[in-house]
């Protein structure tokens, strides 16, 4: 996939779906920039417990947005939100998504709890309008989606 910067590409809006059976205790998915290649393997290599663990100390993202799951409207991450902003002007060229549960049960394979892709359209498939990621019991998945998001009014 080319790593493109979001200085210079449209990006796309991100849904967090949970697909978790109802009743699934809370959970939690975070979202923040790279912007550089460096920082993009960095991130693929990074243990998803460490991330969770050092959040919040020197040297870790300081631009994170959480999804608290189970929530009652679709948790969505617009162009327009403070923390997109802030990653597009310092030059993203990726999105990590991850979330602490469930534990990795696969030491030879990719975590299922993070995913990197990323947020320019011209990366994804024709048609595609955004992106949801999906929580599941068994981890994070991206899906491509051609639905346009927005917030639903606040009443």
């Amino acid at each position: 996939m080319a790593v493109s910067s979001c200085t210079t590409c449209s990006c796309l809006p991100v849904a967090v779906v949970d697909d978790r059976p109802a009743g699934s205790k809370a959970a939690v998915v975070d979202v923040y920039a790279v912007s550089t290649p460096q920082e993009r393997e960095r991130a693929r290599t990074t243990p998803v417990d460490e991330y969770f663990r050092t959040l919040g100390l020197p040297g870790r993202p300081d631009k994170v947005w959480r999804a608290a799951l189970p929530a009652a409207e679709r948790p969505v991450l617009l162009e327009s939100d403070a923390a997109y902003r802030a990653w597009k002007q310092g030059g993203a060229v990726a999105l990590v998504a991850l979330t602490p549960a469930p534990a990795r049960s696969m030491a030879d394979r990719a975590d299922p709890r993070r995913l990197v892709f990323s947020l320019c359209a011209a990366d994804h498939p024709s048609g595609t309008r955004s992106l949801a990621i999906h929580l599941t019991d068994g981890g994070l998945s991206l899906v491509p989606s051609a639905e346009k998001l927005k917030r639903k009014p606040k009443h």
